[in-house]
C-alpha cells in the first residue's frame, strides 16, 4: 500500500473506534480555535498495523494528543470548558505541560485521553526522570522511545485535512518489522525502553533492529537498570502483565539480553513465577486488557506466595497485602486484588466483577 492509501484507510478505521466519539470532541475544539493537533504514539501505530497486516489490536483506551500551542494553561481552560455525555474529570501535570482526562465507561475502567503541548526534554543523567520545557513538535517527537512510536496523524488548521508526520522513518519500520531507537542515548537516558523493546519484539513479532540491539546490549553492559527506582522496574513488568503478548518470547529475550537477571533481584519469586508459567497465563481468549491484566496478576501471586483457597479468609489478606506493597504494586490494582480474595474466600457467587468470575470459573482456559 502507499502512504496515500493508508492514510486513507487509517482515518476511516480511526473514525470508528468506541474512543473517537470522545476525542472528536476535543479535536473539534482544537479546530475552532485554530490550533493544529497530532494524534501520536501507540495508537497511530496499531491503526497502521491493523490496515496494512490485518493485526488487530484490544480495544483503544488511551490515546495522546499533542495541541501546537506555547500555553499550557490556555489549552487547560479549553479542555476544563469540554463537557461528555460519560462522567469525566482530569488531572493537570503542570510539571510536564500535559493533563489526562478520565472519562469513566464503567465502574471498573476509565478511556484516558492525554492532552499536552509540544515538549522537549534534558536527562541530567543516566536513567534519571527527565527536565521538561516547551519544545517544537520535532521535539516532542523526538522524546519518543521507538520509531515505530514516534509516528503522528497531523491535523493541518489551514489545509484542513490529515497527514502523516513521521520524521523517523516509522512507517517504514513498522514494514521491516524493526524496533528501532531514535538516537544512541536513547537507553542512557530511559532504561526501561529496554524493557519496552523486548515487550513490543514480542507482542508484535518484530526484530529488534541490530544497531538498536548493539546499543542495548552496551547499555546492558554498564548496568542502567540499576539506575532506576524499583518501582519503575515494576511499573514496566506490570505493563508486560497487562498488554504483554507472546509472553514464552518475553521469557527468552529477557534471558537473552540478561534482564531477567535485574528482575530476579528485585521482585523475587513473582518474576521467578512468570518465568515458569508465562505459558499458562498467555491467555489468548480473554481480549480486554484489564480483565487479562488482574488474572494474570492474582494467579502469579497465588502460585508464589500460596493459594487463596487454602490460606483461609483471615490471613489470605494480609498475605497478599504485604507482598504487594513490598512490590511497589499501586494501591489501586492492590485494592482490587483484595477485592477477589474477599470473594473467593468467602464464596460468594452474586454480583462477581467478570474478571474474578472468569478466573473463579477457569473459563479463561489457563
Amino acid at each position: 500500500m502507499t502512504k496515500e492509501n493508508i492514510l486513507k484507510e487509517v482515518l476511516s478505521v480511526f473514525t470508528r473506534i468506541e474512543i473517537y466519539k470522545y476525542v472528536k470532541k476535543i479535536i473539534n475544539k482544537m479546530v475552532d480555535c485554530g490550533y493544529n493537533h497530532y494524534i501520536v504514539g501507540g495508537v497511530i501505530r496499531d491503526l497502521i498495523l491493523s490496515v496494512t497486516s490485518g493485526k488487530t489490536s484490544s480495544s483503544v483506551k488511551d490515546i495522546d494528543l499533542v495541541v501546537e500551542a506555547k500555553e499550557y494553561d490556555k489549552i487547560v481552560k479549553l479542555m476544563t470548558d469540554i463537557t461528555f455525555t460519560s462522567p469525566s474529570r482530569i488531572i493537570k501535570h503542570h510539571r510536564f505541560f500535559t493533563l489526562s482526562i478520565f472519562i469513566e465507561e464503567n465502574k471498573d475502567a476509565a478511556i484516558r485521553i492525554d492532552v499536552s503541548i509540544p515538549r522537549k526534554e534534558k536527562y541530567p543523567y543516566d536513567g534519571a526522570l527527565p527536565e521538561v520545557s516547551v519544545g517544537s513538535v520535532y521535539d516532542d517527537i523526538f522524546r519518543r522511545d521507538f520509531t515505530i512510536n514516534a509516528i503522528a496523524l497531523r491535523y493541518n488548521i489551514i489545509n484542513k485535512n490529515y497527514d502523516f508526520y513521521d520524521p523517523f522513518g516509522g512507517i517504514d519500520d513498522l514494514r521491516r518489522k524493526y524496533i528501532r531507537i531514535l538516537h544512541n542515548k536513547s537507553f542512557y537516558d530511559d532504561p526501561t525502553r529496554i524493557i519496552r523493546a523486548i515487550r513490543f519484539s514480542a507482542k508484535l513479532g518484530f526484530k529488534i533492529e541490530p544497531v538498536t540491539e548493539k546499543y542495548l546490549k552496551e547499555a546492558m553492559k554498564d548496568n542502567v537498570l540499576l539506575k532506576i527506582s524499583d518501582n519503575r522496574l515494576v511499573n514496566e513488568f506490570l505493563h508486560i502483565l497487562k498488554k504483554g503478548e507472546n509472553l514464552q518470547t518475553v521469557v527468552k529475550l529477557f534471558k537473552l539480553y540478561k534482564v531477567a537477571n535485574v528482575y530476579r533481584e528485585q521482585l523475587g519469586g513473582l518474576f521467578s513465577t512468570f518465568e515458569k508459567k508465562c505459558l499458562e497465563i498467555e491467555l489468548e481468549k480473554v481480549k480486554d486488557d484489564y480483565d487479562r491484566f488482574f488474572i494474570r496478576l492474582l494467579y502469579l501471586l497465588e502460585n508464589t506466595y500460596g493459594k487463596v483457597a487454602i490460606l483461609g479468609r483471615n490471613n489470605a489478606t494480609s498475605t497478599f497485602k504485604n507482598a504487594m506493597v513490598s512490590l511497589y504494586i499501586p494501591k489501586m490494582q492492590r485494592q482490587r486484588i483484595y477485592e477477589a480474595i474477599r470473594f473467593i474466600t468467602s464464596n460468594k457467587k452474586k454480583n462477581l466483577p467478570p474478571w474474578v468470575e472468569k478466573y473463579i470459573s477457569g473459563s479463561y482456559n489457563l
